[in-house]
């Protein structure tokens, strides 16, 4: 069993976050920085991208975005109808420890809702 660690996307993790989106089979435009960086300039939003990672390369990754707003914080993977977010990993494994950390982040005080629209790949 190979050990993976989840960490929100940063400056260090981005050459390997895009490295692996452009060799998954699921990855889409939706997922790239700078789809992420057109998002949080329209939106005033703020991304909380998770990339799992072993040893240093990235097994799987979960793009997020949230909103604060009167009823609590809104959490999407990926907002706007047509614009596919969800779990993009190796392995069920992995998929799985991204899929925790999600329902960590969504079962927090505070949020008032939470949705995933899923890649269709």
């Amino acid at each position: 069993m190979t050990t993976v660690a989840i960490a929100s996307l940063d400056e260090s993790l981005e050459t390997a976050y895009d490295e692996y989106l452009h060799t998954s089979d699921g990855g889409l435009l939706y997922y790239s920085l700078a789809y992420r960086r057109f998002l949080c300039d329209l939106l005033n939003c703020r991304a909380e991208y998770l990339v799992a990672t072993s040893g240093s390369r990235v097994v799987g990754l979960l793009p997020l975005m949230a909103l604060d707003g009167p009823y609590g914080t809104v959490w999407n993977s990926l907002p706007f109808f047509g614009s596919y977010g969800g779990i993009l990993a190796d392995d069920a494994q992995t998929a799985g420890q991204l899929a925790r950390r999600y329902d960590d982040l969504t079962r927090e005080a505070g949020v008032a809702a939470a949705t995933v629209v899923t890649n269709p790949f």
